[in-house]
């Protein structure tokens, strides 16, 4: 149930469903694999750096909603 309070959050928010799936999984090699070791790319650095505040707002709101 959380998964898809996210992305509703993250959608109304205006971040893709790419963007929100970044976001729960953390950061994603070209596969789609969940990279634990870090952000080793400069572009993958800054693209997660964008998202970390208004992922960090989705995440508020569905704890919030959660707790509601």
């Amino acid at each position: 149930m959380w998964h898809s309070a996210y992305l509703a959050v993250s959608a109304a928010l205006g971040l893709s469903v790419d963007d929100a799936e970044a976001g729960i999984l953390g950061p994603l090699d070209a596969e789609g694999r969940a990279v634990s070791a870090g952000l080793r790319s400069p572009e993958r650095r800054d693209r997660t750096l964008a998202l970390a505040r208004p992922l960090a707002q989705v995440n508020r709101a569905v704890d919030a909603a959660r707790l509601q």
